[in-house]
């Protein structure tokens, strides 16, 4: 993936994720969220990444 932050590249695992889960950079410390956006026939989940402009929780 693509950091919308810094624009580094970093491997996100996202095997046994679920449905929503949050993703830190290891660059820059920006936060993603990767949600469900539908499954492939292989039963691999498509996930649409947006940007967080701040951590969870306002820290």
């Amino acid at each position: 993936m693509k950091c919308h932050h810094c624009g580094k590249t970093t491997v996100v695992y996202t095997n046994g994720k679920g449905d929503e889960f949050l993703h830190r950079c290891q660059h820059c410390h920006g936060y993603h969220k990767f949600t469900n956006a539908g499954r492939h026939g292989s039963g691999a989940i498509n996930y649409r990444v947006t940007k967080l402009a701040q951590a969870p929780g306002g820290k």
